[in-house]
């Protein structure tokens, strides 16, 4: 127990001084930028490396809880924080009344040919409606060029969920649970993206002193195919 707390205890620091590190490199300071939401994950490939997400504030405004962010995603050499590799976008995230709850470095196995592997960035949203609940999950793919990182897919759909009630019972809900797979087809170079997505829908009725639920599944399933730039 206690050699677990030291090791989390030390990541974090690590993880605290590369942050740092690298915030220096790009000219920001800890104010320019949402401490609470950056995150940092070493890639399980290349352990010498660490991809961070970085969100800038564009604007910051505490009395409406809006804020827009620009991305800085990098990948950094853990010990020095040299950035090896940047990718940077203006306004791309947005927190408003959908709130961006925060990120996920996914680095599965998104091999998309026998030399390139991407990595991925997940952003999870929620609405502040209690009765017209709402959160989504969006995926963004990336890989190392020579000059930086490049997106090759842009806000993919891995989840979703929304309804409408009464906020007692009666109302009507669905959840979309999307998996990628890696096709063994490939269209410009790159193996073809295969999204399936188990679709449940929820019917609540009132039923005496009870709630009755009446719950059907489906599947889709999807192709996305790279046209050169991104996966469409």
């Amino acid at each position: 127990m206690l050699l677990s707390i030291l090791a989390t205890f030390n990541s974090q620091a690590q993880d605290e001084k590369l942050i740092s590190k690298v915030l220096t490199k790009l000219n920001l300071k800890p104010k320019d930028v949402n401490m609470e939401l950056i995150q940092t994950k070493v890639l399980p490939y290349a352990k010498e490396k660490t991809v961070l997400v970085i969100p800038k504030y564009e604007t910051n405004q505490d009395d409406v809880e809006f804020y827009v962010y620009d991305a800085y995603i990098v990948i950094a050499d853990n010990q020095s924080g040299q950035i090896l590799n940047k990718y940077f976008e203006k306004s791309k995230w947005t927190s408003d009344a959908i709130r961006l709850d925060g990120f996920t470095i996914d680095t599965g196995l998104y091999k998309l040919s026998d030399k390139v592997r991407a990595f991925g960035v997940r952003v999870s949203y929620t609405g502040s409606s209690r009765v017209n609940p709402y959160g989504t999950t969006d995926l963004s793919l990336y890989i190392p060029t020579k000059n930086g990182l490049k997106q090759i897919a842009d806000e993919i759909k891995v989840e979703n969920y929304s309804g409408e009630w009464d906020g007692n019972c009666n109302g009507e809900f669905q959840r979309e649970e999307i998996t990628i797979d890696i096709d063994n087809q490939k269209t410009n170079g790159f193996y073809n993206l295969i999204l399936r997505n188990k679709i449940t829908d929820t019917i609540a009725t009132p039923k005496g002193d009870d709630c009755d639920e009446k719950i059907s599944t489906s599947n889709k399933t999807k192709k996305l195919k790279y046209n050169g730039k991104t996966y469409e």
